[in-house]
């Protein structure tokens, strides 16, 4: 009997979509392998799902595949994932109040305000107690150091107010902040600082290195426009 194109052997259509050719002689299907490698052997902790980190991963593959103007290494292609699934994570974080060190207190805080069908005002009001306490325990010395940096609002107007030197003004005023925050995190673990206090006004001194290459550069400038007749700048 003879047989038909109905009893002939059909192909699966998707399977050979995969395996058609994109660009540079790369597949679907070998992009999808290294897409699904880069999601699993990426390194660093995420919170992002595993599908998550494989699809953004693909996608990153994609066009990287596609504006390459020559055919690119299989590990181009795989750092262009890990550098996406990277990305994506902190924006992840970002976006649920995370951070590399763990929650941020202040986005939980914010939300727990905003979302709640009535404001509280308990919370404040445990902080202004949790103040005007720590503020009693504290000694003589730190409070009059702490007052003058917030009246004055500028690290020397404080010192000065004070009769001290600023580097003076600077260790005691550390070691005063360190006081009150052991009692405000009392029983608890104190992190460090984040960040430096910069306070508009204070006058900064510069540090050595950085005044060692302006002059540098200053002086190279001005050998340049000797060397070409150009007038050299004037030094101030």
């Amino acid at each position: 009997m003879p047989q038909t194109a109905l009893d002939a052997p059909q192909s699966d259509p998707s399977a050979c979509a995969e395996d058609q050719p994109l660009r540079h002689g790369f597949t679907a299907r070998a992009l999808a392998r290294l897409a699904n490698y880069a999601a699993t052997q990426y390194r660093y902790p995420t919170p992002v799902p595993w599908d998550e980190r494989r699809d953004v991963a693909w996608s990153a593959m994609a066009e990287h595949l596609y504006t390459s103007a020559e055919p690119p290494a299989y590990w181009d292609l795989i750092r262009a994932g890990w550098n996406v699934i990277t990305v994506h994570t902190r924006k992840h974080r970002s976006t649920h109040g995370q951070t590399p060190h763990g929650s941020a207190p202040q986005f939980h805080r914010y939300w727990k305000l905003a979302a709640a069908p009535t404001h509280s005002p308990e919370e404040r009001v445990v902080e202004r107690l949790a103040l005007d306490q720590i503020w009693a325990a504290l000694t003589p010395r730190n409070q009059e150091l702490i007052r003058a940096l917030y009246d004055h609002g500028d690290y020397t107007a404080a010192a000065e107010s004070l009769g001290l030197p600023v580097s003076s003004f600077y260790s005691l005023i550390s070691r005063a902040r360190r006081a009150f925050t052991a009692l405000w995190l009392e029983g608890e673990t104190p992190t460090r600082a984040w960040g430096n206090d910069v306070r508009t006004g204070r006058d900064r001194p510069k540090h050595v290195t950085t005044t060692a290459r302006q002059r540098t550069r200053k002086r190279t400038h001005r050998d340049q426009g000797s060397d070409s007749g150009t007038p050299a700048t004037p030094n101030p």
